[in-house]
């Protein structure tokens, strides 16, 4: 233990080896100083059960506190798990975590916060704890962990959430073009640059859109009144009045492309829109990818879409 002692700045240990408790006391009080040391850790351990010579009684009294204080070690490790998270969000916030609002960060970063006070008033119980006074120690932080990884968990998933009505971007996956606007002949164009705002409605009462449930209209309010359509005995994609439409023309169901069990349209999706009235027929664009048209069959990522947050 003297090169411990010697890199960490611990006070040699004088007192009597019979003395358990004095003992005790100075081996938990040192090693909760360098709690992050897995060389303390080792030490610990081998003092513990390996190096001959040590008393059965010893072994026996350490027992009852040395859950604990690995129960404490976990603690911290589960704390460092909800730092890596916190991290990884920042990191994908502009990539694959792009709905996540500035909001919406600012609060995973406040948690991020109360996660660096917890760690540090962890750190000063602990390091301060008498040996009976461990097991509380575990009690009051034994669920910290959980309880923030349940906080940022509850932002993320109102995050993610899409209701009825909420205006967004469509995007498709394989051009990775924009829903834009129409032409000068009322065709539904593609664009990297001009999106056009959209909204899905629910024809029936509701706020979540369900995935092979719900029938929607897809409106925007730059074309007030209309819904997008498709032809009958031709596959463009086009606005139209509702006044002048037959509904299940102009309805679409929504199926998730990879997971069946999902049920909710949530941001971060990949789904594909089939139309009411024709379902072999889904909404996809052109090999150029600048033109909104109805494409049947397996066409992979070009009838794929995502939302994207206005």
């Amino acid at each position: 233990s003297s090169g411990i002692n010697a890199e960490y700045g611990g006070d040699p240990y004088t007192g009597s080896l019979s003395n358990l408790t004095e003992l005790l006391e100075y081996v938990l009080n040192f090693s909760s100083t360098v709690s992050h040391s897995d060389q303390v850790r080792t030490l610990h351990f081998n003092a513990v059960w390996n190096l001959p010579g040590i008393p059965p009684a010893f072994r026996q009294f350490v027992f009852s506190s040395q859950k604990y204080t690995d129960r404490i070690m976990n603690i911290y490790s589960d704390l460092h798990e909800v730092q890596t998270t916190i991290s990884d969000i920042s990191l994908l916030k502009k990539q694959d975590l792009d709905w996540l609002s500035d909001e919406g960060h600012g609060k995973i970063q406040g948690i991020g916060v109360c996660l660096a006070s917890c760690q540090k008033k962890l750190t000063k119980k602990f390091g301060s704890a008498s040996i009976s006074e461990i097991e509380e120690v575990y009690e009051e932080f034994r669920e910290s962990s959980s309880d923030l990884e349940d906080e940022i968990e509850d932002v993320l998933e109102k995050e993610r959430k899409y209701e009825d009505q909420e205006e967004m971007y469509l995007l498709n996956a394989g051009h990775m073009t924009y829903l834009a606007r129409q032409n000068w002949e009322g065709y539904c164009t593609a664009s990297q640059d001009h999106p056009v705002p959209v909204y899905l409605e629910n024809r029936a009462p509701g706020q979540e859109v369900k995935y092979r449930h719900s029938e929607v209209y897809i409106r925007s309010r730059d074309y007030p009144g209309e819904v997008m359509c498709l032809g009958r005995n031709y596959y463009g994609v086009f606005w139209k009045s509702e006044s002048y439409v037959y509904p299940p023309y102009c309805s679409w169901t929504l199926a998730h492309s990879s997971d069946f069990r999902k049920r909710v349209l949530e941001y971060g999706d990949h789904f594909v829109l089939s139309n009411v009235n024709w379902p072999s027929f889904m909404m996809g664009l052109d090999k150029t990818g600048n033109w909104v048209l109805a494409v049947q069959g397996d066409s992979g990522d070009s009838v794929t879409w995502l939302l994207k947050k206005s």
